[in-house]
């Protein structure tokens, strides 16, 4: 029973930990989210990213682009629409902008945007073959002309569809969200 804690002993020893952080840890803790904030700032088009990150001393820039980074590569997403296009641009230029092999992210960049042009294909010729499947499977006028006899099959096929759509849909996206996710990875591994 007696290994039992309370909140404020869990709390306690926690401070503890912290009490024992190497000055770079808490520069870390300090620095990492206001890089956070400076990559949201730039994705929102209110800022500089090089002036504000001019701003910080060497050590602390290091700890202020990591935060950068992380945000960055956050919102590297598949573009199911226009703004996350834009936010997915906005990041990869602004890692361009910290990275120091400029050629070997251009690459990746590269095939990022070769993935993307993929997905957006093969996401409108999904989306077309489920069109015709649903037009396919709207009910004939003589069904409903026959008092409604046949609603509920017909809706059956449609709630089918539906599901099919979302379970085809949802394959789709994580494979190529697989793929992007590796890409992403080669990113956080260049100086």
């Amino acid at each position: 029973m007696g290994d039992i804690k309370s909140a404020l002993e869990i709390a306690m020893e926690k401070a503890d930990k912290l009490g024992k952080l190497t000055p770079d840890e808490l520069q870390r803790i300090d620095l990492v989210p206001k890089g956070n904030a400076l990559a949201a700032r730039f994705l929102r088009g209110e800022i500089s990213l090089e002036t504000e990150l001019n701003k910080f001393n060497k050590e602390e820039a290091v700890f202020a682009k990591e935060g950068v980074l992380d945000v960055f590569l956050r919102n590297i997403i598949l573009p199911t629409n226009e703004p996350a296009k834009k936010t997915s641009k906005k990041s990869l230029d602004g890692i361009l902008f910290l990275k120091k092999e400029k050629d070997k992210l251009k690459s990746i960049i590269t095939e990022i945007d070769h993935l993307f042009t993929y997905y957006e294909q093969a996401l409108r010729q999904l989306q077309m073959k489920f069109k015709e499947k649903l037009e396919s499977a709207k009910p004939a006028r003589s069904v409903e002309a026959m008092g409604g006899m046949g609603n509920r099959s017909e809706m059956e096929k449609q709630m089918a569809l539906q599901e099919e759509w979302r379970a085809t849909l949802s394959e789709l996206t994580s494979q190529y969200q697989r793929a992007l996710e590796e890409h992403k990875r080669k990113i956080q591994k260049l100086p």
